[in-house]
Formats: structure tokens, sequence, C-alpha cells
């Protein structure tokens, strides 16, 4: 097995926290990479009440790669992040394979003033 090496950043920019889904993807243009290491984070905005959710999955299988979920409803917080989380013996993504990032939030527009969720997920492997 060669080095780690950081090889996707999804990275949503501060959005506005209304219910809903929403979805990106990374296709691998090959050769076959191995997931090894996940990074996954997730802030919002000061006094947002709402639940939050943001996972990994393989396109092929639907496989979940990595998940984190967050009941946000108390402040004050940090934003809610793991760190690294480690994958043994690995994911495997075959050329034209790939992860969809997927995210969600219940949206907390209380007193008519809309909140921001912040998602970022990173992806290190073999190369």
């Amino acid at each position: 097995m060669g080095y780690l090496k950081q090889f996707h950043i999804f990275d949503s920019g501060a959005l506005p926290a209304v219910h809903g889904w929403g979805s990106s993807e990374w296709t691998n243009p090959g050769p076959v990479k191995l997931i090894g290491k996940t990074y996954m984070w997730i802030g919002c905005s000061v006094g947002t009440k709402m639940d939050i959710h943001f996972d990994l999955r393989r396109k092929s299988d639907g496989a979940i790669i990595d998940l984190v979920q967050w009941d946000h409803y108390d402040d004050p917080i940090m934003p809610s992040h793991r760190g690294w989380e480690s994958h043994s013996p690995g994911w495997e993504i075959d050329s034209g394979d790939g992860v969809d990032f997927n995210y969600f939030c219940s949206g907390d527009n209380i007193g008519g003033i809309v909140k921001k969720v912040h998602y970022i997920g990173i992806l290190s492997g073999t190369l």
C-alpha cells in the first residue's frame, strides 16, 4: 500500500438552512483508488435549531463509506467534526465509479431569519 494522499475535497460553502436534501458527486477518472481515511465536518449558524445529516456513499452500490448526524438544539456549541476516520482495509473505488456526498437539514427559519449550514468532506487514500 502506498502513501495516503488527499484526492478529493467537497466543500458546500455556507448554504441557506432550508428543509431538504442536497448532493454532489465525485467520479474517479482512474486508476482504482482505495479510500483509507475520510474527514467530515458540519458547521451552522449560532442559534440554529435543526437536525443535520451528511453521508458519503459509493456510487456503484450505495454502500455508506462515512456518515455523521447532528441534532443541533443548543448553544453555545462547537461545529460538529470528528477529525479523520480510518477505514481498514479501505474502500475500493474503481475507475468510473465514485462517491456521492449527500446532505440534509431539517431547516431553521425561526423569526424569519434564514440560518446557514456548511458541509466539508475529504477523501484520502492510495492512488
